[in-house]
């Protein structure tokens, strides 16, 4: 399935920027070596030295994560890829202006793959899905069933938001060391996630089920205000987090990097793009926001941070 989705070769030359250490990069590292590929790798990642390495090897594939992907468009490099065929991502949620500014400037080769550890793969977007579909996640590959489910296992109809389930031969047997496994619902496991089917069968991913926010009883996704927020010239970093409050339940809050632009001109911004009840009551700074190796952001310890659970 995922060969048919992604245009992996036999031979190719892979440069795997990801880390090993997590499932995507070694699976990355793994597929190369089925496919009797060579594998470059770099003890550390650099913006500029994975260009080069990718450039200089002339590499049918780059494997990395969406943050890297940043971290090279905004390296004060020429190299352009001309020479992939593939760059291959996951590990973390592809920004939909993300996705065309890399195409725009390096080619449509680039392939999003959402899924989990413990579900495997779920959906693949290619080039044509994310020039027309930015921000989505994609389409299942052949050997995958993927259902976004409501209240009493309905399966939701396209637009509407739910709970994303998969169900493939690909899901994990349980973890190390404990009895407990991923839950399942109407025989396919959930992923954690909410998210949405489009017209065209396309996922969109609005978020972590444990990050919606309920504010004044209305359900609000960080996804879709951090997706805005990104749309702002000279925006490098946010979060959304739901913090407790007596009146509303929680309050939707925003945690910005120093180098941001003024609260005033985001919420501006905001108000000119989005409902008014999804606009941050509250806004905090810190110098970097906290990630994972892949680049996620690690919104359990700023609500914390924050005053939340």
């Amino acid at each position: 399935g995922l060969l048919d989705a992604i245009p992996y070769r036999v031979g190719d030359v892979m440069v795997v920027a990801a880390p090993l250490f997590h499932a995507w990069g070694l699976s990355q590292h793994l597929l190369a070596a089925a496919l009797h590929g060579t594998v470059v790798l770099s003890r550390r990642f650099d913006p500029v030295h994975t260009l080069e390495l990718a450039h200089r090897h002339e590499a049918q594939v780059l494997a990395a994560v969406p943050v890297m992907l940043t971290r090279m468009l905004d390296a004060d490099s020429r190299l352009q890829l001309r020479h992939t065929r593939v760059v291959a991502t996951s590990g973390a949620p592809l920004p939909g202006d993300l996705a065309l500014r890399w195409m725009d400037r390096h080619g449509d080769h680039l392939y999003n793959m959402y899924g989990s550890t413990e579900v495997g793969q779920a959906t693949v977007a290619g080039p044509v899905d994310l020039r027309e579909a930015p921000g989505t996640a994609g389409r299942p590959p052949a050997g995958i069933e993927l259902r976004v489910l409501g209240p009493d296992d309905r399966v939701l109809g396209p637009g509407e938001i739910g709970e994303v389930v998969v169900d493939s031969s690909f899901h994990f047997g349980g973890y190390t060391g404990s009895d407990g496994t991923k839950a399942m619902r109407d025989g396919a496991m959930v992923t954690g996630d909410t998210g949405y089917l489009d017209s065209d069968g396309r996922l969109f991913v609005t978020g972590r089920a444990d990050d919606m926010i309920i504010s004044g009883g209305e359900n609000i996704y960080p996804r879709e205000i951090e997706a805005v927020l990104g749309e702002h010239p000279g925006m490098p970093d946010a979060a959304i987090i739901g913090l407790p409050d007596p009146r509303w339940g929680e309050v939707v809050s925003c945690v910005l990097s120093e180098d941001a632009p003024a609260e005033e001109d985001l919420e501006t911004w905001l108000r000119e793009r989005i409902a008014g009840y999804k606009i941050p009551r509250q806004w905090f700074r810190v110098p970097q926001l906290p990630r994972n190796a892949t680049g996620k952001i690690l919104k359990v310890q700023l609500r914390k941070q924050f005053g939340g659970k």
